[in-house]
């Protein structure tokens, strides 16, 4: 069994914000009169049932009221309404969660079974009480309603009221079954009537059976007329028929001669064709021949024109050759054009190589000056460690002429700093050359390399134009990577 493990109120008649904890069994609230004890049972109430209606048990001055109240399975029930909005939310012990609106005056079917808060029927007049929660002022149950009533809410609780639903529709149903038995034997006497009125039915019953036997014959001579019609045009076709064949058998009396002439006309045209064929033979011989002689007539000075094919032949080579030495001509200069670009930007490679020497040098004496100026720092703490001392015996002699010293020391040693740091500057310098310097060798071997096999591709030297044997190709190669 469930029990109400937890009720929330907000803004329901004197309680703005009220948490009420229950135990299992019996629970007693306590408090002045008007302090919102039975306030709490219409809260209980308006929640699982519905009741009271209107809003008349909203806080005075606020205008959103809810009710929320958690069981001890895990269910739990809010009830909440606005201006706007009048709702439930249900959240069942499982986790799962609900929303409800536009429910009407009765509670979801859902939050009923889970709760199993029922309103139960006490009367016939099925006027549903509720059971589980009673007011303030309410009596016993039972106990302030009329004798009937209570009689009828027993007989429920027991079971008699379906013996007495049963008898009430049995007699119910007895009386109408009655009326319907009067009503039938009404309409059988007004049926007898109707049927007298159709007596003389008999007659044409007789009638009916000679009109349906005339029907019958009718159909069978009209099907044998159809079938006289049919034998009638077939004689007639065959009368026709009759009629042609008489006349073609008279205008093929004469067939045997007929016969003689037709084997005659296919030997004649036998002939004809041979002799036709025969004269096409003759046709295309003459005008094989006038060919012929055509033919004859333009190749009488064949040899001249050997010559002239063998001399054009030669001279297409010799085009050939010219036509591919000057698309190599164009693109060896177009090469040499770029070369020379990229041989522009570098001819100061010599500068920049005497350039990354002294750089060198430089850095030989950066690195010296780099271990000067690391022992100055030691000298320079050292030096500190004098002066706090010497601040002592400021006007002793011999140690104003060690700070003159130490004063002339100091200033060399700013020279120092200062070289160090163009040192610094000289050696990034370098790095930055050194690096420009691979990058253009790399570019220079790349460039070369392209060349060369653009040369040895072609098969041709770009310096005089002929071809490249295993000699000619490494005097080529020496030249390009030297010069």
């Amino acid at each position: 069994m469930i029990y109400i493990d937890k009720i929330e109120l907000h803004n329901f008649q004197s309680h703005k914000d009220t948490v009420i904890e229950f135990d299992r069994g019996l629970n007693v609230i306590l408090g002045n009169s008007d302090s919102g004890k039975t306030a709490i049972l219409r809260a209980i109430k308006w929640a699982l049932y519905n009741e009271p209606r209107g809003d008349y048990f909203i806080r005075q001055g606020e205008k959103n009221v809810s009710v929320k109240i958690t069981f001890s399975n895990g269910a739990v029930v809010e009830r909440s309404k606005t201006p706007s909005k009048n709702a439930y939310y249900l959240q069942k012990p499982s986790g799962e969660e609900m929303r409800f609106e536009g429910f009407g005056t009765e509670v979801p079917k859902e939050i009923v079974e889970i709760t199993n808060m029922y309103k139960t029927v006490l009367d016939s007049s099925n006027t549903k009480t509720i059971l589980n929660i009673s007011e303030q002022l309410d009596g016993p149950f039972l106990l302030n309603e009329q004798p009937s009533v209570r009689a009828s809410a027993i007989g429920r609780l027991i079971g008699v009221n379906y013996i007495d639903d049963a008898l009430r529709e049995v007699v119910r149903d007895n009386k109408r079954i009655n009326q319907d038995i009067d009503l039938l034997n009404k309409q059988k006497e007004g049926y007898k009537e109707k049927l007298k009125s159709f007596e003389y039915i008999k007659d044409y019953k007789d009638s009916y059976s000679k009109i349906l036997n005339i029907r019958n014959e009718i159909s069978k001579l009209s099907d044998k007329l159809d079938k006289l019609k049919n034998l009638n045009d077939r004689y007639k076709e065959n009368r026709d028929n009759i009629s042609k064949t008489e006349v073609l058998h008279n205008n093929l009396k004469s067939i045997d001669e007929v016969e003689k002439l037709y084997s005659n006309l296919e030997n004649k045209s036998l002939k004809f064709l041979n002799i036709s064929n025969i004269f096409n033979r003759f046709n295309k011989i003459n005008i094989g021949l006038n060919s012929v002689n055509y033919t004859l007539k333009s190749l009488q000075n064949l040899n001249t024109l050997e010559d002239k094919i063998k001399s054009a032949e030669t001279l297409n080579h010799k085009l050939i050759n010219y036509k591919r030495l000057s698309n190599n001509f164009i693109t060896n200069e177009n090469l040499l054009k770029r070369n020379e670009d990229v041989l522009k930007n570098y001819r100061n490679l010599n500068e920049i190589e005497n350039k990354l020497n002294n750089i060198s040098l430089k850095i030989e004496v950066f690195n010296k000056n780099l271990n000067l100026n690391n022992s100055i720092k030691k000298v320079n703490s050292s030096l500190k460690i004098g002066y706090d001392y010497l601040e002592k015996f400021k006007n002793n002699e011999k140690i104003e002429m060690n700070l003159n010293k130490i004063n002339s020391l100091s200033s060399r040693l700013d020279l120092v700093k200062r070289i160090n740091d163009n040192i610094l500057k000289l050696e990034n310098d370098y790095k930055e050359t050194r690096n420009m310097h691979k990058d253009i060798n790399i570019k220079i071997k790349s460039l070369s390399n392209k060349y060369e096999d653009l040369i040895i591709k072609k098969g041709i030297c770009p310096f005089c134009y002929s071809e490249i044997n295993n000699e000619s190709l490494e005097h080529i190669k020496y030249h390009l990577r030297n010069d």
